[in-house]
């Protein structure tokens, strides 16, 4: 009886070790396949260079983990964003 117990405890602590980390993003496929689709031939007007690409990682801190919080969308945004405005 006691080796069933501790095997069933066992099975338990494995399953809540193995729950996934949270995102904080609550995606709605629905909403997403309704959004308008940007036509292929609009432009910037006002772009003087040819420049294909352009990033910002230079600027943006390393990549984090809040652990099983659900807020890593909003601490991301807001961290990242600020981070790279006080950068200059």
């Amino acid at each position: 009886m006691r080796t069933l117990i501790f095997i069933a405890l066992l099975v338990g602590f494995v399953a809540i070790g193995q729950d996934k980390p949270r995102t904080g993003l609550l995606f709605d496929d629905e909403a997403y396949m309704k959004t308008p689709i940007k036509a292929q031939n609009v432009a910037f007007q006002d772009v003087v260079t040819e420049t294909t690409n352009a990033s910002i990682k230079q600027f943006a801190p390393t990549i984090k983990n809040q652990g099983g919080y659900g807020t890593c969308v909003g601490w991301a945004s807001a961290y990242y964003g600020r981070t790279i405005i006080e950068s200059r």
